[in-house]
């Protein structure tokens, strides 16, 4: 992903509900878009970025990006040892005021040249298409 880009490739940023029986299907879609040339740009929470590395080895993030896959992980705003269970109001709250930290990356990503193709988002995490919206991506 570093370097110059073709200004015709498309780049499309995934965002699912931080949960294995989410991010599963959203990284295999993730995977087979990337076979066909796809940049990928995967966002989730940084606690579950890093468990998906110490699942799959301190070579998984760079392993990915090779394949076309750029893992981010953006605060939810909980204690690291937070044990983040989805039946905590506390944690489904936090994952609702990842707006900003969302919008701060696609920022980002239209800073460094990688103009975003879609969004491809879980109807679970609503603020998605709020900010979707405010930068005209499709969804």
């Amino acid at each position: 992903i570093n370097g110059v880009l073709h200004p015709q490739r498309v780049h499309v940023v995934m965002f699912c509900y931080p949960g294995q029986g989410h991010i599963n299907p959203f990284m295999q879609l993730a995977r087979k878009m990337a076979a066909e040339g796809v940049i990928v740009t995967f966002v989730n929470t940084e606690y579950y970025i890093e468990r998906m590395i110490r699942s799959h080895g301190s070579d998984f993030r760079e392993e990915q990006a090779e394949c076309g896959i750029r893992l981010v992980g953006l605060s939810d705003g909980l204690p690291h040892d937070n044990p983040r269970k989805h039946d905590d109001f506390q944690v489904v709250i936090s994952y609702q005021s990842m707006g900003s930290a969302f919008e701060e990356l696609l920022h980002h990503l239209l800073q460094e040249g990688l103009p975003i193709s879609c969004i491809i988002m879980d109807p679970f995490l609503r603020f998605l298409r709020e900010v979707a919206n405010k930068f005209k991506c499709p969804q």
